[in-house]
């Protein structure tokens, strides 16, 4: 676990390597950006550097990798990283959950000096939750640090941006993506359209080149053209989309909303007037073209508001499989109007 291991973020290292020298660490970060940039990544290679027991109690950006604290962090065992986050099947954070975690927070450090603890999915503390987290962010125990991870600025609660210090963190290039992804999945086809429908998220890319992405929006948008003809087994083959991800939801709903804002994305570049962006190879598609001839504002309105609409529906939780019930049915319709 290392800082050559990260790519891009350049200025969120040099500002945490000149807070780290001048001795001005903070007692709470919040990280936010897209998923699937390196947030997380990021916060447990800044852990295992306040940690390291070779880097004492002014650390530099950087763990020595040979100390038994890197070995703990790189094994994800260290008794004093405490890491939590969101269970799958719930939709927001348990303020139980959130109390529990709390009470390892005042335990004495067992192999380093101090303890740190990273909370991921702080987008989804709600007030109960965030009442609970509220004075250990204002008066932590001496030594420690919290990091939180979220995606968006305005889904965290006012009382939890004003206690942390924010950082956010862009996009990959397409260059830095490159860099970071391996040579089989780079030759794939489908790498270059990934990279431009992921808008910087390698963990998104990856997800969509390791799928049936690609089939199953080339099928969307032969229907949309009115080149395919319409059948019943669409919805079955979006529960299987999803369901190539992984075995729980917490896979399969971030492959599905990433359809949804792909399409979405096609949609707009190819459909709307002056709209910027490189749409990749699908641009050349004749069936992609055709839907530029074949489709009305209005019916290019609605259907970025039922993409839109399926993706208030995969975050507020409801089952994918009634979901992707519905958004077939739409598609269908749309596609007949």
């Amino acid at each position: 676990m290392n800082w050559q291991g990260i790519v891009g973020h350049e200025g969120q290292k040099r500002g945490m390597e000149r807070i780290l020298k001048k001795g001005r660490l903070g007692q709470a970060y919040l990280f936010t950006g897209p998923s699937g940039v390196g947030k997380k990544r990021f916060a447990k290679t800044l852990c295992a550097s306040l940690l390291c027991l070779k880097q004492g109690r002014t650390p530099e950006l950087g763990p020595c990798g040979d100390c038994e604290s890197c070995a703990l962090c790189e094994r994800d065992s260290h008794p004093d990283l405490l890491t939590v986050s969101k269970p799958e099947e719930k939709s927001e954070f348990p303020v139980k959950l959130m109390n529990e975690f709390r009470l390892l927070f005042y335990l004495k450090p067992m192999v380093s000096s101090r303890k740190v603890a990273l909370l991921d999915d702080a987008d989804f503390l709600n007030q109960e939750s965030a009442n609970s987290f509220l004075k250990t962010l204002e008066e932590p125990p001496p030594g420690m640090v919290l990091f939180l991870i979220g995606e968006r600025t305005e889904k965290q609660l006012q009382t939890v941006l004003s206690r942390c210090q924010q950082i956010p963190f862009s996009p990959l290039s397409p260059t830095e993506m490159d860099r970071v992804i391996d040579d089989e999945v780079l030759k794939k086809p489908e790498w270059k359209w990934a990279k431009w429908a992921s808008v910087g998220s390698i963990g998104s890319a990856k997800a969509m080149a390791n799928s049936p992405f690609w089939a199953i929006m080339e099928r969307v948008l032969r229907l949309l053209g009115r080149q395919s003809k319409i059948d019943a087994t669409l919805a079955d083959d979006l529960v299987k989309l999803a369901e190539s991800a992984g075995d729980t939801g917490a896979f399969q709903r971030p492959l599905i909303l990433d359809f949804l804002r792909a399409l979405s994305r096609i949609v707009s570049h190819l459909m709307v007037p002056n709209h910027s962006g490189d749409p990749g190879e699908y641009s050349h598609q004749p069936f992609v073209n055709d839907l530029k001839h074949s489709f009305s504002r209005n019916k290019i309105l609605r259907l970025l508001e039922t993409l839109g609409n399926s993706g208030e529906q995969v975050e507020r939780f409801i089952p994918l499989a009634l979901g992707m019930a519905w958004l077939a049915e739409e598609i269908h319709q749309i596609a007949e109007a």
